[in-house]
C-alpha cells in the first residue's frame, strides 16, 4: 500500500496556522548577534529564506520562509510548508511490517489532515512509495544478494536505508523512480521471514496516469486500486537468478550454459548494456527463458502471485470507511473572514483564494 510521502501546501498566513495547529517550530538563531539566521539568494541578497522546522507526530514538518525585502524593509513573504514521513509507519507508530490497508490509509489521512488543519486537496504530493510485504519461505536477504540481478536495465546495487553500513537488501534507481527490495522481517527481528517490495515514485510525472497528485486523491479508491497493477509490472522487469539451479547439471547448450554462467553476475549485464544494446535486449529474455524453463522453485512467479495477492488483500473494500472531512465555506461580509459549520457550530475561518485553514 502507501508508505512513505513528501507532501507540498503552500500557507498564506503561518503564524495564524501555527497557532491553530498548536506544533512547537523552531528556526535558528545566531545567539551573539540576537538574529535569525536565513539563507540569501544567491543571485537577489534582497531575498532570504528562514527554514522552521517542528513535527506532527513522526512526521517532519518544514516551513521556508521566504523573505522579500526592498531598502531594507520587508515588502512580501511566502510559506512553503514541506511534510515528509510515511503513513504507514505513523498509523502503527513507527513501524511498517504490519498490513496497511485501504481503511487505514483512509484513517490516517484524516488524521494527519485534522492535525495539521489543511485539507487533503490542498496537500500536494511530491513523493510517493507504494509497495507491499510478502512472506516466503526461503531467507530473504540470501534470496535478494543472490538472485535479484537487475531491474530493467539497472543493476539492484546494496541498499541502506539509514546509512549505517546495515545492508537490509538492495535497490535499482531510475530517473523518476526507484525499485527497492529489502528483508523486512530483518529490519524488524521478525521471526519470519518477509520481504519488502517497493516503488519509490520520485517524480509525479511517473503517476500520472493513475491521476495521483494530492492527499485527496489517495482517498478514492478507483484511483489507489489500479496502482496495484504498476507494482506487478514493476516485478516484471526484475531480471531473477533462480536459486536452485546447478547450472552444470542442465541438459542444455554449451552457447546456452555460457548464458547461464555469465549471466549470473550483475557486473556482465552492465557491461553488456554499455558495450552492445542490441545483445543485452536478445540475451536478458533468453536469461529469463532459461530461468522459468529450469526452476522448479520459480521464485519470479511464485513472489508476482504473492505481489497480486498482497495488493488484493489491501484494497479490499470495507464498509464505514473513516473519510476525510470536507467543508462547506460561504462567505461573510466584511472582507476575507468566512464561516464553517463543524459539529453544529459556525467556527470563523480565514479564507484565502481556494484555500482554507481549520
Amino acid at each position: 500500500m502507501i508508505d512513505g510521502i513528501k507532501i507540498w501546501a503552500l500557507l498564506f498566513d503561518f503564524q495564524n496556522w501555527k497557532a491553530r495547529t498548536g506544533i512547537a517550530f523552531t528556526l535558528p538563531m545566531d545567539e551573539d548577534a540576537g538574529v535569525f539566521i536565513g539563507r540569501k539568494h544567491k543571485n537577489n541578497p534582497n531575498i532570504i529564506t528562514y527554514t522552521h522546522t517542528g513535527s506532527f507526530e513522526t512526521y517532519k514538518l518544514t516551513v521556508k520562509e521566504t523573505v522579500y525585502y526592498k531598502d531594507g524593509a520587508r515588502v512580501k513573504q511566502t510559506y512553503n510548508l514541506l511534510i515528509e514521513g510515511s503513513l504507514h509507519k505513523n498509523y502503527y507508530g513507527g513501524s511498517n511490517y504490519r498490513r496497511f490497508t485501504f481503511y487505514h490509509l483512509q484513517a490516517e489521512i484524516k488524521k494527519l489532515c485534522s492535525g495539521i488543519h489543511l485539507q487533503p486537496g490542498q496537500c500536494k504530493i511530491q513523493n510517493l512509495e507504494i509497495g507491499v510485504n510478502v512472506k516466503t519461505t526461503f531467507p530473504v536477504k540470501e534470496y535478494i544478494d543472490a538472485s535479484l540481478l537487475l531491474h530493467s536495465t539497472k543493476p539492484f546495487v546494496e541498499y541502506d536505508p539509514d546509512d549505517t553500513g546495515f545492508i537490509l537488501g538492495r535497490l535499482a534507481k531510475h530517473a523518476q523512480h526507484s525499485v527497492k527490495c529489502y528483508d523486512k522481517g530483518m529490519q524488524n527481528k521478525l521471526n519470519y521471514e518477509l520481504m519488502r517490495i517497493e516503488d519509490r515514485c520520485i517524480k509525479m510525472q511517473y503517476l500520472s496516469k493513475f491521476g495521483i497528485k494530492t492527499l485527496q486523491d489517495l482517498t478514492n479508491y478507483n484511483k489507489v486500486a489500479p496502482m496495484g497493477n504498476l507494482l506487478l509490472s514493476v516485478w516484471d522487469d526484475v531480471l531473477v537468478q533462480e536459486p536452485d539451479i546447478d547450472i552444470e547439471k542442465l541438459d542444455v547448450t554449451a552457447k546456452q550454459k555460457k548464458l547461464l554462467n555469465d549471466g549470473q553476475y550483475r557486473d556482465f549485464w552492465t557491461g553488456l548494456l554499455k558495450k552492445d544494446r542490441k545483445r543485452f535486449d536478445k540475451q536478458r529474455p533468453k536469461f529469463r527463458g532459461l530461468m522459468a524453463a529450469n526452476s522448479s522453485m520459480n521464485t519470479y512467479r511464485l513472489i508476482r502471485g504473492l505481489i497480486k495477492d498482497e495488493w488484493a488483500t489491501l484494497i479490499k473494500k470495507e464498509t464505514n470507511l473513516p473519510g476525510v472531512k470536507t467543508y462547506t465555506v460561504t462567505p461573510k461580509t466584511g472582507g476575507d473572514i468566512f464561516t464553517v459549520r463543524v459539529k453544529g457550530k459556525n467556527v470563523p475561518l480565514q479564507y484565502y483564494n481556494e484555500y482554507v485553514y481549520y
